[in-house]
């Protein structure tokens, strides 16, 4: 589903940890989902949480298949917590399970979309799709398989890939560990012909129900991990991991981040941004000047959404960039994501720049 790329740079999207994040609700969420699925229009929905960020840290191919998703919504409390402290306008929580059980919600405004669940421990797979056609709801399964484990390339065999696709479900529903499931979608996507998909790594499980979700009142307080833990006793290696790796990268970014913030964002009359554009055939050059933030980013993705209708290498100047906020680094996120995806250069210039995408942890975009 590469073919013919357009990125949406109007997206309200705010960078946390060096990931991207949509500002939407559950119910927003759900709604844009919808509307791909209805008019069969590619939609990639990523749901990132600590694991996301502390894999997403160390493997640049896991990394990069986050950033080409058209949806990218907060999952996991304590991503909720740090956002509202660093003043990221995340307005809640908007995990995958509780998005898919929205979409499944009967509605008498639309029939019920389809959906083809891949992956999941054998013998899940199949039950999910019975309990879910059992019931009178939005979502309907129209298949399933179970591939069993193996790397990627492995997974990726003609036959299944060709059963997928003539199912011609809405929804692709994938199962298969959050980092080879991304990298699964990655390689195979454009083959399966689906216009919505997800890894939702726990949702099969839900629906067979060979694993519980944690109370409401837990998942409100973020004890889900320990529910978690006690329902699968292997989750907690990962969880520790995950929360060693977290604190690693809060000690890199986040004094860096709170004190460039506080230096930078009372100074946006003094230091206004300014974009100079110098093009020449199959290149442009953006100069960015000033301190960039969410309230003046109109001329920024009024040039980024240009690339949409032509193809050039870009060359982002950022010599005389005084700051970026979370919103700013979300729209040159997606330029870079639109760059690689179209495979035209992006070049950035500036060392100075580099303690800013640093304290947004998007000092990889750099190298």
């Amino acid at each position: 589903m590469t073919a013919g790329i357009h990125t949406d740079f109007d997206r309200q999207v705010y960078v946390l940890l060096g990931l991207p994040f949509d500002a939407v609700t559950q119910g927003e969420a759900a709604n844009r989902l919808r509307q791909a699925m209805r008019e069969r229009t590619p939609c990639l929905w990523v749901t990132p949480n600590v694991n996301f960020v502390a894999a997403a840290r160390h493997d640049p191919a896991f990394r990069a298949s986050i950033l080409k998703a058209h949806l990218s919504t907060v999952d996991g409390m304590p991503l909720v917590w740090l956002a509202r402290w660093v003043g990221v306008p995340l307005p809640e929580r908007v995990s995958g399970s509780d998005v898919f059980d929205q979409l499944c919600e009967n509605s008498e405004c639309d029939a019920p979309r389809t959906v083809f669940l891949y992956g999941g421990d054998d013998g899940v797979a199949p039950i999910a799709h019975e309990v879910l056609n059992a019931r009178h709801s939005g979502m309907r399964s129209v298949g399933w398989l179970s591939p069993g484990r193996g790397s990627v390339a492995e997974l990726s065999r003609p036959d299944d890939l060709l059963h997928i696709k003539e199912a011609r479900a809405d929804f692709l529903l994938v199962s298969l560990g959050a980092v080879k499931g991304h990298l699964w979608i990655d390689r195979n996507w454009s083959a399966v012909d689906t216009p919505v998909v997800s890894h939702l790594g726990a949702v099969i499980n839900f629906l067979a129900g060979s694993v519980r979700r944690a109370p409401a009142w837990m998942q409100r307080l973020g004890f889900e991990w320990l529910w978690r833990i006690w329902q699968e006793n292997t989750l907690w290696r990962r969880y520790y991991n995950d929360g060693k790796q977290l604190f690693s990268i809060l000690r890199q970014t986040l004094f860096l981040l709170l004190n460039q913030s506080k230096k930078w964002s009372q100074s946006v009359a003094l230091h206004p941004p300014v974009v100079q554009v110098n093009a020449s055939p199959g290149c442009m050059t953006w100069t960015l000047s000033g301190v960039f933030t969410a309230n003046g980013l109109s001329e920024l993705r009024q040039l980024a959404n240009g690339l949409n209708r032509q193809d050039v290498d870009l060359v982002v100047d950022l010599t005389q960039m005084c700051w970026l906020d979370s919103a700013a680094m979300g729209v040159l996120m997606l330029v870079h994501a639109h760059q690689s995806q179209t495979g035209r250069k992006l070049v950035w210039r500036g060392e100075s720049a580099r303690k800013v995408f640093a304290a947004h942890g998007c000092d990889y975009l750099l190298t």
